[in-house]
């Protein structure tokens, strides 16, 4: 019996070794193929990278064209390219405006305006009509001149008011720019005037003759008036807002492309670029200056115009055109109108019919 077990036993070993051998065959085996798929895995790796480093090179060799990034803490441009708009000032003209009665000058004005490749001569309203002015205000019926202004001057801006009614004066516009140089008359213009306000005098607008700072007197001690404008006179005053436009009707084939669509829908923060002459400088060529929307689409405080903010545009800027820039290039997507309470107004392109 001894004998027997030990002879069953050592068959047993005999097989467990046998059988360990196998699977220690297959486990080997199994490692083999794992090491392989590792291999290759490794080889597509350094493949890769290889290539990500051939992309990376080529990366590295473009150069992109930055136009410009804007500093929002203030007004200035951190510039690591530049704004190239040369393409632009062909189109945009320095306006002179003079006024005739009776063949004769009796006022002048300056501005912007610009050419749209429509065939449309551009401009504000303000820049092209009588029926404007910063040198007084109508008040129920009464007109006070606004601080530092010349009273004399104030009587002559009413006195145009009032012929400009009745059609008896002639304005004459001069445009130049540095390429060309493009006239009109009032009688070309077109604009819409049926927002505008008439104001009726209660009382009259006298200017007297001032002598060390007083009013002069006659032998009756009745003031001595130089100049005055009746009362009951009607002074038109015209409408504000998004109808501060005017166009020239020109079929010229060449100028500025707009773009209607995204004029009425600009964004919070959106970048706009300005091209005009300021207080008249820069006749051989336009100022840049840039503003910001301050609100997405228009303002319905602003009398549906684009609110604007780090505005600078100044006098003689009106009637420019703002810029924003897409792929197809530089697009007008409004004009310069004026500004309240610090805030920017520009009328969208998309008023002009």
């Amino acid at each position: 019996m001894f004998a027997c077990f030990n002879f069953h036993r050592g068959g047993y070993v005999i097989y467990q070794q046998g059988k360990q051998l196998n699977d220690n065959t297959l486990a080997l085996a199994d490692a083999k193929e794992v090491n392989a798929k590792n291999e290759r895995l490794i080889t597509e790796q350094r493949k890769l990278l290889e290539n990500q480093g051939g992309l990376l090179d080529s990366l590295k060799k473009i150069k992109p064209k930055v136009i410009v990034k804007y500093v929002e803490n203030g007004n200035t441009l951190g510039q690591t390219g530049s704004v190239d708009m040369s393409v632009c000032h062909p189109y945009v003209y320095h306006i002179t405006a003079t006024v005739f009665y009776n063949g004769e000058e009796v006022s002048s004005w300056l501005g912007t305006g610009f050419q749209l490749e429509e065939g449309k001569f551009v401009t504000a309203r303000h820049v092209c009509s009588t029926f404007y002015s910063n040198s007084f205000y109508i008040d129920n019926g009464v007109v006070y001149p606004r601080e530092g202004v010349n009273p004399i001057d104030v009587y002559k801006e009413l006195m145009i008011n009032v012929l400009a009614q009745q059609g008896n004066i002639q304005i004459k516009f001069k445009c130049v720019s540095p390429n060309d140089t493009y006239l009109f008359t009032n009688n070309q213009i077109n604009e819409v005037g049926k927002y505008d306000q008439i104001h009726t005098l209660k009382e009259p607008y006298r200017v007297y003759k001032i002598i060390n700072g007083k009013v002069a007197k006659d032998a009756n001690g009745n003031p001595v008036v130089l100049a005055q404008v009746p009362a009951g006179t009607n002074i038109r005053i015209g409408a504000g807002g998004a109808v501060d436009f005017a166009y020239v009707q020109n079929n010229l084939k060449k100028g500025l492309k707009s773009n209607k669509r995204i004029s009425t829908e600009l964004k919070q923060g959106t970048q706009l670029y300005v091209l005009g002459y300021p207080h008249g400088w820069g006749k051989g060529k336009p100022i840049f200056s840039t503003a910001i929307c301050s609100q997405n689409g228009l303002s319905e405080e602003l009398g549906g115009t684009i609110m604007v903010s780090n505005n600078n545009t100044e006098g003689g800027n009106s009637g420019g055109p703002i810029f924003i820039k897409t792929q197809s290039g530089w697009e007008v997507v409004a004009i310069v109108s004026g500004s309240n309470a610090a805030k920017g107004r520009f009328v969208p392109i998309s008023v002009i019919p």
